[in-house]
């Protein structure tokens, strides 16, 4: 015997990802309330009867739902819903699928056959899903009416077979006297009506040879068509033939004529070569007095490589005048502390001020001999260094200001850089602005959709209770 081995529910109602297996014999389903006892039954009968419709029974948060039911013989069955698309899905015992679209309300047939599971007529307008039973529904035939319970009875012991037959026999019936009688009135009417027309045979005839006689005037219109045709051609043909003849007469010349354009082309070819030829030359007389011009602005370089060379030396110089002249005053130091030192030995006794008076001065006069000397170069060299300073004075400006505009020119790479970073990420920022306005819309848009259909629905896709418009306003509120 074929049953139900395994359900798998996916996103329906409140079962996000559940799978029950059942046996053979009795199995028994319990929970506490609002647990998804009943969504288990609800999720059977959607995919076995495609019942309900619609997609509200999808869990919340989510846009698709799907309920497999296995067989205890390998095939299955899947039924799948989205916003978009409502689809089964057959899958025999080797795991071929077959998929099922554009089927509304009701099961593909396929589905059917293979499960062998479908609602039974109980009326000619009642159906009832025998294989499954809702919550809280009666005992079967016994919640119906008298009529509905006979006519179940009937059915299934086959009455309604014979009741068919019989009302279907004598609705045949009838409508075949009908068509009889109907069909012998128009017999007698049309006899009646072709009585009017027996001049049809003599008219037939005359229509004849009047169609004969119009097919052999249609045959000589062709004719004259297409002598008329070849009359024209004729009139064209010799009118081209003449003008072909003037022209001929005029062509008489056409050797010389291409004479006179070969001449042409090698006069026009030696043309261009002369030309080329000239346009080098020109050339050629440009770069040679752009040559000339750098040749003698080149004489002079000698001279600077000179100055250049001085000028160093030049600036050597100073720095060695500015150490002399620093020595200078360490040695002008060292005098004035003597002659305090002097000042301050001439209380001692005479001999020993004389003897040191004698060899202070005699070495003081040599180290006065040696500064005078010193002094002396010193002089000629700071004179010199002077007039080489004054000249060398403005190196140190230059130096400033070309520091200052290296500096100013990286700052000004940076902002330049900047600018280009900063309009690009304004325009990242205005698409961003933009594709967040899009979602948000979008979002808005499938908010309202969903507010419309929980008005239409006033049950809540959770706990299916009763739901008004504040309690709609509440739910939308958590997706704001």
């Amino acid at each position: 015997m074929k049953y139900i081995e395994k359900v798998i529910l996916e996103n329906f109602q409140s079962h996000k990802s559940s799978i029950i297996e059942f046996d053979d014999q009795l199995n028994v389903i319990v929970g506490p309330s609002d647990s998804g006892k009943t969504a288990i039954l609800r999720g059977i009968r959607w995919a076995l009867y495609n019942e309900p419709s619609g997609d509200y029974f999808i869990r919340e948060g989510t846009g698709e739902c799907s309920v497999t039911v296995i067989f205890n013989d390998g095939t299955k069955i899947k039924r799948y819903r989205s916003k978009s698309k409502n689809t089964y899905f057959l899958y025999d015992c080797n795991n071929n699928e077959t998929k099922f679209e554009g089927f509304g309300t009701s099961v593909p047939q396929e589905i059917i056959d293979e499960t062998g599971i479908k609602k039974i007529l109980l009326d000619s307008d009642l159906s009832n899903a025998i294989n499954l039973s809702d919550q809280l529904e009666g005992a079967f035939l016994l919640s119906e009416r008298a009529s509905t319970r006979a006519s179940s009875i009937g059915r299934l012991v086959g009455v309604n077979i014979i009741d068919d037959a019989l009302r279907e026999s004598l609705k045949d019936s009838r409508n075949l006297s009908n068509s009889k009688k109907n069909m012998e009135d128009n017999i007698f009417q049309l006899e009646k009506e072709l009585c009017e027309y027996n001049y049809l045979d003599e008219l037939a005839n005359r229509i004849n040879y009047i169609e004969k006689i119009k097919d052999e005037i249609q045959e000589k219109n062709k004719t004259i068509c297409k002598y008329k045709d070849l009359l024209n051609k004729f009139l064209t043909i010799s009118q081209e033939k003449k003008e072909l003849s003037f022209y001929m007469k005029k062509l008489e010349s056409i050797n010389l004529v291409d004479n006179i354009l070969n001449l042409i082309s090698s006069d026009i070819n030696k043309f261009n070569y002369l030309n080329k030829q000239f346009n080098s030359m020109n050339k050629l007389a440009l770069n040679k007095n752009e040559n000339a011009k750098i040749i003698t602005s080149l004489k002079s370089i000698d001279k600077v490589e000179n100055n250049i060379a001085k000028m160093i030396s030049s600036y050597d110089l100073r720095i060695k005048l500015i150490n002399c002249k620093s020595k200078l005053g360490n040695i002008q130091y060292e005098i004035d502390e003597l002659k305090i030192i002097c000042s301050k030995l001439s209380n001692l006794n005479i001999l020993q001020n004389n003897i040191s008076m004698i060899s202070n001065s005699i070495i003081e006069l040599k180290k006065l001999a040696d500064i005078k000397d010193k002094e002396l170069s010193l002089r000629k060299s700071l004179a010199i260094g002077i007039r080489y300073v004054e000249k060398l004075q403005e190196i140190d400006c230059i130096s400033k200001i070309h520091i200052d505009l290296q500096e100013k020119i990286l700052l000004l790479n940076k902002l330049k850089n900047s600018y280009v970073s900063y309009d690009s990420n304004k325009d990242e920022i205005k698409k961003v602005n933009i594709l967040l306005q899009k979602y948000k819309d979008e979002v808005d848009k499938q908010l309202s959709y969903y507010k419309e259909l929980l008005l239409k629905q006033e049950i809540c896709p959770l706990c299916f209770s009763i739901i008004d418009n504040d309690k709609i306003n509440h739910i939308i509120s958590h997706y704001n």
